[in-house]
C-alpha cells in the first residue's frame, strides 16, 4: 500500500474517534517516510486526544525538527507539555508560536499567561498575555478572571475589583462566576465591608455549591460584624 493511502487511511480512522487505530496507520507511514511531518502532527493529536501528552509532545517535537516554522506545532508543542505538567515553568515552545505568528495565536498567549501566572509569578507579564488573548476574542471570562487573579496577587485589588466584575458582565460558565463572587468578597472582605464580603460568599455558594470553603469565611465576617457593633 502506497504511503499516501496509508496516511488517508489513518486520517479516516481519527475523524471517527478511532485513535489507537490510526496511530497504528501512521506508525506505517513514519516507518516508510521518517520525515512525513504531518503523519508526526496527526499521531500527535491522537496522543493528545487519548492524553498521552508526553508522546504527543516528541511526536509534535519531531514535526517542528522537520518543518521548523508552523507556528501551529509549537503551540500544540506547548499545550501538551502544558497537560502532561501543569506545574511547568517552561514557555519555549509557547514562545516560539507568538514569534512565527503573533496574531493568531490567542491559546498560546492563554496558556503562557496561565504558566506566567501559576508557575513563574510573573504577573504583570501574565496580564500582558491575558490582554492579548482577549484582544483576539479567546474566552474573554477566562481572560479576565485571570487577570483579576494576577491584579489580587500583586496587592491592586481596585483593579482586581474591576476585572472580577467584568466577569460576571459577561454572563460565564457557573464555576468561573461562582469564581468571580467568591474573589470579590475576600477582597471586600479584606477592605472591611463585611456585610457586602458575605453578600458575594453567598453568591458564589449559591452558583456553585462546591465552594463550601466559604461557610468559614462567612462565619468570620458574622464575628466581624458582631465586634463593630460591641465596639
Amino acid at each position: 500500500m502506497k504511503i499516501k493511502e496509508l496516511f488517508e487511511q489513518g486520517y479516516d480512522k481519527q475523524i471517527k474517534g478511532r485513535y489507537k487505530e490510526a496511530i497504528q496507520n501512521y506508525n506505517k507511514v513514519i516507518e516508510a517516510d521518517a520525515n512525513f511531518e504531518y503523519a508526526y502532527i496527526q499521531r500527535a493529536f491522537c496522543r493528545y486526544c487519548l492524553k498521552d501528552y508526553k508522546k504527543a509532545l516528541v511526536d509534535y517535537k519531531t514535526a517542528a525538527s522537520i518543518n521548523p516554522y508552523d507556528a501551529k506545532t509549537y503551540l500544540n508543542a506547548g499545550s501538551a507539555a502544558f497537560n502532561d505538567n501543569i506545574r511547568t515553568k517552561d514557555t519555549f515552545y509557547l514562545d516560539k508560536a507568538i514569534e512565527l505568528d503573533s496574531d493568531n495565536m490567542p491559546e498560546a498567549y492563554y496558556i503562557r499567561g496561565t504558566i506566567r501566572y501559576a508557575n513563574l509569578c510573573m504577573y504583570k507579564q501574565a496580564i500582558d498575555d491575558f490582554k492579548k488573548a482577549i484582544e483576539m476574542n479567546f474566552v474573554p471570562e477566562i481572560c479576565y478572571l485571570r487577570i483579576a487573579d494576577c491584579y489580587r496577587c500583586l496587592d491592586e485589588f481596585d483593579k482586581a475589583l474591576l476585572n472580577y466584575y467584568k466577569v460576571l458582565e459577561l454572563k460565564p460558565q457557573s464555576y468561573y462566576k461562582a469564581a468571580a463572587f467568591g474573589n470579590i468578597g475576600y477582597i471586600k472582605h479584606l477592605y472591611g465591608l463585611f456585610k457586602d464580603a458575605m453578600r458575594y460568599y453567598k453568591k458564589s455558594k449559591k452558583t456553585d455549591p462546591q465552594y463550601k470553603v466559604l461557610d468559614e469565611y462567612i462565619e468570620m465576617c458574622k464575628q466581624s460584624l458582631k465586634e463593630e457593633k460591641n465596639f
